[in-house]
Formats: structure tokens, C-alpha cells, sequence
């Protein structure tokens, strides 16, 4: 089925005098995919046969090839993909630095709520130094 917004656009594209080719590179770096926008052009030729000809079915299809996309815009887009995995952290090693960090931080929660429970359990001792030291 044809993208009817692909359609559209190229439809109108063309109307203005831009050439099909320029379009379509154009729908394709926009992110549609290469397959609807050589649909969409199908159909677009298909509808507009050249004045004075009558073509039948057969011969129409056989006729209709759009402009293939350059394979310079299909290597940029690929480059586009990659480098946008490699933002993605998720597949980058954890750095050793930050292991060590965490082992640290780690160490000092489990420190601090060593000291607390001692605070709780030694309430009362902890009161009576204070008490004697102070008062």
C-alpha cells in the first residue's frame, strides 16, 4: 500500500519542478524508508503517464523504475545509525574508576550504618559520657 503522505509530497514536489530524484533523497534522509518512497514514485509515474501514449498495465510496470537513492546518501545514513549507537552507553565497557568509586561508597554506607546501630544500642552509655564530660 502506498504511503499517501509520501505520495502527497512527491505529487506536489514534482508539481513545483522539482525533480523526482531530489525529492525522493529527500523523503530519505527525512527517515522514511527507501522501499515506501520507491512505492510512492511507482504510483506517482504510474498516474502521470506521458501525454499522447496509452500504456497498458503490463507495459507500465515493466516501464516504472524510480531514480534509485545514491549509495552516498545510503553510507551517510548507515554512519548516522552507527554513530548513533555508539552514544549509547550500553554497550560500552564500565570504566575501572568507577568500580573503584562504588566499592568505596559502599564501604562508607555500610560504615555509617555500622555507627548507627551502635548509636541505638549504646544509647544510654553514649548519654551518661556525655552527661559526665560536659556536665
Amino acid at each position: 500500500m502506498v504511503n499517501t503522505e509520501i505520495f502527497e509530497g512527491l505529487k506536489r514536489a514534482m508539481q513545483s519542478g522539482q525533480s523526482l530524484r531530489d525529492v525522493m533523497i529527500t523523503f530519505y534522509n527525512s527517515g522514511y524508508s527507501r522501499q515506501e518512497i520507491e512505492e510512492a514514485a511507482r504510483a506517482l509515474q504510474a498516474e502521470t503517464p506521458s501525454v499522447g501514449q496509452v500504456q497498458t498495465p503490463v507495459q507500465m510496470q515493466n516501464q516504472i523504475q524510480p531514480p534509485q537513492i545514491p549509495n552516498q546518501f545510503q553510507q551517510q545514513n548507515q554512519a548516522q545509525q552507527i554513530s548513533q549507537q555508539k552514544i549509547s552507553a550500553y554497550e560500552q565497557p564500565k570504566k575501572k574508576k568507577s568500580k573503584l568509586a562504588i566499592i568505596f561508597l559502599i564501604l562508607i554506607i555500610l560504615f555509617l550504618i555500622g555507627v548507627l546501630i551502635s548509636a541505638f544500642i549504646f544509647k544510654n552509655e553514649i548519654i551518661d559520657f556525655f552527661t559526665k564530660f560536659f556536665g
